[in-house]
């Protein structure tokens, strides 16, 4: 199985700029190279800050340029969106019993769970009791398979200490790792949020994140109250899935050198 991940595009209106750069030019370079090289993946999906203030326009612009993936794509809110006005533009978005946007993934013996860690005040992300209760239900439902958590938020400290500030809630992360913990189908954590790359394990179960599309976050184990926005190459990760196996490559598709072969 192939599958690939992109994160925080941050999307504004056409031809707005977001920290000084116009999101759509970086993902198109995405998609491009997506299409060219990894055409055969099974979906593409986006964990979180798909827009950069939530607004309609915003997603319908984004959409628009989603809808040039050769493939299906699938959608996770961040602290920046807004379920609301995402709903009005995004079809394929499935709301759980209580109107959060939860939904699975389903592929022979995989599947992938995406969760909602939005709340609706502040950029710190929540995993309340009631979106707990759909988890539960899903493990129960999938406990014979292999299971995949893709979210915005992480749910343990990163060491970016300014973003673990707006991470998930302490008390929820602990509720969600005694609810995972049972289960050794759960495989791995995807998130995004943090505009970096980092790969590790919380537990018993590895993780993997990315750099955002439209912007990355200093490397800074100091400051505890700012974060910097830098521009370095944005990336997607690139994830094969096969015989028990997970590899997760990191694909920096504005790289612009020669390859060469080697001697």
């Amino acid at each position: 199985m192939k599958i690939i991940q992109m994160t925080d595009l941050h999307y504004g209106g056409k031809n707005e700029a977001i920290y000084h750069k116009e999101p759509a030019m970086m993902l198109r370079l995405a998609i491009e190279d997506i299409n060219k090289n990894h055409g055969d993946a099974d979906f593409v999906f986006l964990t979180g800050d798909l827009a950069h203030r939530g607004s309609v326009e915003a997603y319908a612009y984004l959409k628009e340029d989603l809808d040039a993936l050769a493939m299906p794509y699938y959608l996770v809110l961040g602290n920046h969106d807004s379920r609301k006005n995402a709903l009005k533009i995004f079809e394929n978005l499935r709301e759980d019993e209580n109107g959060f946007i939860q939904y699975a993934l389903e592929f022979q013996n995989e599947v992938f769970l995406m969760l909602d860690t939005l709340q609706e005040v502040g950029h710190g992300g929540e995993y309340c009791a009631k979106r707990r209760a759909w988890l539960r239900g899903q493990l129960e439902r999938y406990g014979g398979k292999n299971i995949y958590l893709c979210l915005h938020h992480a749910p343990f400290a990163t060491g970016l200490r300014a973003m673990d500030k707006i991470g998930l809630r302490q008390e929820d992360a602990e509720d969600l790792y005694a609810i995972l913990q049972p289960y050794d189908g759960v495989r791995h954590l995807f998130f995004g949020h943090y505009h970096s790359t980092m790969c590790g394990r919380w537990g018993k179960f590895s993780f993997s994140s990315l750099k955002g599309i439209n912007h990355q976050v200093r490397l800074d184990f100091q400051s505890e109250d700012e974060v910097f926005i830098e521009f370095r190459n944005p990336e997607y990760s690139l994830i094969l899935i096969e015989n028990e196996v997970l590899n997760v490559h990191f694909r920096d598709f504005s790289h612009q050198s020669q390859a060469l072969r080697e001697d």
